[in-house]
């Protein structure tokens, strides 16, 4: 675990994002989520949309890295908080994974050090994220951190497909 350095993304990070985020997607969700849908999933595809959301972030979010030996082995993102119940005192990780590859090494705890640290550092006091309610493993990993599962679930529509999450909390005080 020491030589993996977690640092700000950069637009050169757009095609590691995106090979991380296809593989932790179709390697987590396979059974969780359509089969078409994560098979349609690019690699290119997504480092199109990665250069671009990288190039103009969405304002009050930042992604970050985890990198191993100068290749991309995770990533997040985190910020200002987007549910409609949201406080100013709320921020928000938005996503995190790890490469396949990568998995039990520490890159997930290492990414979510670095996103609960830089959200205090920005004034929030708390923070929320959102599970797919079907991915018992990566709930369970959470609660290991200490996230609690607030009960709130919501409905997430990508196109065709709907996907329940399950909302969870921690005090970053």
């Amino acid at each position: 675990m020491s030589n993996i350095v977690v640092r700000k993304a950069t637009i050169k990070d757009a095609r590691g994002i995106a090979t991380v985020h296809v593989l932790s997607w179709q390697n987590t969700y396979r059974g969780q989520m359509p089969d078409e849908m994560l098979d349609s999933l690019t690699i290119e595809g997504r480092t199109e949309r990665w250069i671009e959301m990288l190039k103009n972030p969405t304002e009050g979010t930042t992604a970050i890295v985890a990198e191993q030996n100068n290749k991309i082995v995770g990533w997040a993102s985190f910020g200002k908080n987007r549910d409609e119940d949201g406080d100013k005192i709320t921020g928000e990780l938005w996503a995190i994974y790890a490469h396949p590859d990568a998995l039990g090494i520490g890159v997930g705890s290492l990414l979510m050090e670095y996103a609960t640290q830089e959200m205090k550092k920005q004034g929030y006091k708390k923070a929320t994220l959102w599970v797919l309610s079907t991915n018992k493993k990566t709930q369970e990993w959470y609660e290991k951190k200490g996230w609690e599962n607030e009960g709130k679930i919501k409905l997430d529509k990508r196109g065709e497909h709907e996907l329940h999450e399950t909302r969870y909390q921690k005090k970053i005080i």
